[in-house]
């Protein structure tokens, strides 16, 4: 219930503040998956949250120090998010893993942090020892805006602005190469890759 009254405050509040279109909603898995996509803006979460309709519930990583006071870890929970220690956090990304399996879908930033406007950087590996171990469709996005909305010095002043949500086609990645860190990276870098093919494609091109 939590997580469904806070989906629709979080679309009530971002199409009040924002103009938000999102394209290639119909590329969406029936199942479980892994939404993935560029990471500039505090907004991303949100927004990839609301891309899709309020039955497809998603999971999510957020740091630790977040889940510093009581109420708040109460709330972050009840919203589906994870706790991950960034330094390593070995049992939490198996829990990832097991949780996909089960039939949960999780939304992922590859990059691991902000770019902060910054364009894309390289993937993570985790991305990919996850993809390779859940052997579940990785739906890749790119969103286009929400940077310039919510800068990383507005504080809580947003700009009424345009964001786009550029949603492709599922990447597949089941028999993949799953024995080695070289071979998460380079799956992580395909995803990575996917997320920049859909920013040379449409990003600035639609109005």
């Amino acid at each position: 219930m939590i997580y469904l009254v806070s989906w629709i405050l979080s679309v009530i509040v971002l199409r009040f503040n924002f103009r938000i279109k999102v394209f290639g909603r119909e590329n969406a898995p029936g199942g479980a998956f892994m939404f993935v996509s560029n990471h500039e803006s505090y907004l991303d979460p949100l927004l990839l949250g609301i891309a899709l309709p309020s039955w497809r519930w998603f999971y999510y990583l957020a740091k630790k120090d977040l889940f510093d006071k009581p109420l708040k870890s109460w709330y972050l929970k009840k919203i589906h998010a994870l706790p991950l220690d960034r330094e390593g956090d070995v049992s939490t990304v198996k829990l990832v893993v097991k949780m996909i399996r089960s039939g949960k879908s999780f939304i992922f930033f590859p990059e691991g942090t902000r770019s902060r406007g910054e364009g894309l950087r390289q993937a993570k590996p985790g991305v990919g020892f996850i993809a390779a171990k859940a052997g579940v469709p990785v739906l890749p996005a790119y969103i286009e805006g929400a940077y310039k909305a919510m800068p990383e010095d507005s504080g809580s002043v947003v700009k009424r602005s345009r964001i786009n949500v550029f949603i492709g086609k599922p990447l597949e990645f089941v028999n993949a190469d799953n024995s080695s860190k070289e071979a998460y990276q380079k799956i992580s870098d395909e995803i990575m890759h996917s997320i920049a093919q859909l920013k040379d494609a449409y990003a600035g091109k639609i109005s």
